[in-house]
């Protein structure tokens, strides 16, 4: 797969299995149940068929430290568009020490190596958005709940 790589020694980015929802599942929700419930409500059912059920395994991929999940992302990759960000969550105890920035970067190097631009929603009051500025992304739209936002290719 495109995406597939070992970041560091002991980080690595890789497609996931139907069988890797379950355990993917759980730094989703610890990542950004907060953020979904101040949006709409976080309603666990609904969220859990999203997630089992709509989000595509063909785009889905698991970040593993150490071989242990820490969280993933789902980005769509239509032939001659954008790539769009649908969701990249890390378990609350591994943000911030530099693994969103290393994953990003390797999306973002991806996507320029096929002269692609990525877009992406962050809720509002996610602190992430200050990561994606600081990437290069920028907001081309402010939704109600979300900003959109744009890397150029």
């Amino acid at each position: 797969m495109l995406l597939a790589a070992d970041l560091t020694p002991t980080l690595r980015i890789e497609p996931a299995a139907e069988v890797d929802r379950e355990v993917l599942y759980a730094p989703f929700k610890a990542a950004l149940h907060a953020y979904v419930d101040w949006a709409w409500g976080w309603n666990e059912e609904k969220e859990r068929f999203n997630f089992f059920e709509r989000l595509p395994l063909s785009g889905l991929c698991k970040l593993s430290l150490h071989g242990q999940c820490i969280g993933g992302c789902c980005l769509d990759m239509p032939a001659g568009q954008d790539w769009h960000l649908r969701t990249f969550f890390l378990a609350p105890s591994v943000q911030r020490q530099g693994i969103g920035t290393a994953v990003l970067l390797h999306l973002i190097r991806q996507a320029k190596l096929k002269q692609r631009g990525m877009t992406l929603h962050v809720i509002h009051i996610n602190p992430a958005k200050q990561l994606y500025e600081r990437l290069g992304f920028q907001t081309v739209r402010q939704e109600e709940k979300t900003f959109m936002m744009r890397l150029l290719a």
